[in-house]
């Protein structure tokens, strides 16, 4: 965890961890995370999960496969 600039910044490697990492935190503003991830859940799982148990939490996708991915997709 780090906190500069009045904001306290989580990670993980990957969506499970994520989700384990945000179900202990009090309060989600926002997540940040690619749309492909490791072993296991994309990036739009994730946050489906996150937004489900956590309602008013932004989502931000970012993402080097945009072509394969999100287009396809309509995203």
């Amino acid at each position: 965890m780090v906190i500069e600039n009045g904001y306290q910044l989580l990670c993980a490697f990957d969506a499970e961890s994520a989700l384990a990492t945000i179900d202990n935190a009090s309060r989600v503003d926002l997540i940040l995370t690619d749309v492909v991830l490791p072993r296991g859940l994309s990036g739009p799982d994730l946050a489906a999960k996150v937004v489900q148990n956590k309602p008013g939490t932004k989502v931000l996708y970012m993402s080097g496969y945009t072509d394969r991915v999100l287009l396809p997709n309509g995203r």
